[in-house]
């Protein structure tokens, strides 16, 4: 009313109904059997995570859960190889809830730099605060913009709003995440140990766990006085693909160098081996005679 000749009301009637229609929106019926087909699964990183759904990666506080994801997301955003994995180039954007940008940025360096990769490292990148539903509408458009291939999520708890685990806060974010249409790389923490011994699965509600199609399952353990670390790596969930077998890194700190990360066969791993199926610790054993 304050603005002649221009009508507000009606304009902002349009938008709404044009925003209630996409909201609504749903994918056309259509077939499926006589289709053609894809003979191999497609990976944005093989062969640990498959191109166009979700990934997750549990496990306790300090197992270098955020180290395996920054690797990870440079070998996809260099084109680069490494480490018995062959990405599908493509950028890569990071939501952080547990760091903050400068020092993400010390350790993607560090790793690029330990690492001897080429090119120069460039991670889209947000300080998140807020829960991902909140500013969903933010990344949906750099991922159009840019082109993003993987989006790495840090952490899951944080993400949905906090540390109720309920579906309430779960399949929204989830849902969020999915309208992306990206390869998605979900960080969460694994609870401690219960009553008794027993130990749990990823925190962040049981919807977590059974609408992600890939799970890993990461135990860590540092090595005394040496500045290095060992990280086991167990495939938990694999909807897509037969199971793969644990595997390692061993991570270490170089004040020169940089992060240095290399497989490491996870029965040589003292204090992970045991996480191993029997018949690869008799194995092992047998190896060591």
């Amino acid at each position: 009313a304050r603005r002649n000749g221009v009508d507000w009301g009606g304009m902002m009637e349009q938008v709404c109904v044009y925003a209630l229609r996409q909201f609504q929106a749903q994918e056309e019926f259509g077939l499926i059997g006589s289709g053609p087909t894809e003979q191999n699964l497609k990976f944005c990183l093989a062969p640990i995570i498959p191109e166009g759904v979700t990934t997750l990666l549990f496990g306790y506080g300090g197992s270098l859960k955020t180290h395996l994801a920054m690797v990870w997301g440079l070998s996809v955003q260099l084109g680069h190889p490494m480490l018995g994995l062959t990405p599908a180039e493509g950028p890569v954007l990071l939501l952080d809830w547990e760091t903050n940008q400068a020092l993400a940025n010390q350790i993607l360096q560090a790793i690029h730099a330990g690492m001897g990769m080429p090119a120069k490292p460039h991670f889209f990148y947000r300080r998140c605060r807020r829960p991902f539903t909140e500013f969903v509408e933010d990344a949906k458009a750099l991922v159009e913009r840019e082109g993003v291939k993987l989006v790495i999520m840090d952490s899951f708890t944080k993400a949905a709003g906090g540390e109720k685990e309920t579906k309430e806060n779960a399949l929204p974010t989830l849902t969020a995440l999915e309208w992306l249409r990206t390869t998605n790389l979900v960080i969460t923490h694994r609870p401690k140990p219960r009553e008794g011994g027993e130990e749990g699965g990823a925190y962040g509600s049981v919807y977590l766990t059974n609408d992600v199609r890939q799970a890993f399952r990461v135990e860590s353990r540092h090595e005394p006085d040496e500045g290095a670390a060992q990280v086991a790596l167990f495939h938990t969930k694999h909807n897509l693909m037969a199971p793969l077998p644990p595997f390692g890194y061993r991570i270490v700190w170089d004040k020169l160098l940089g992060t240095i990360i290399e497989r490491q066969d996870v029965a040589s791993m003292e204090g992970l081996r045991e996480r191993l199926y029997a018949v690869a610790q008799i194995q092992h054993a047998l190896d060591s005679l």
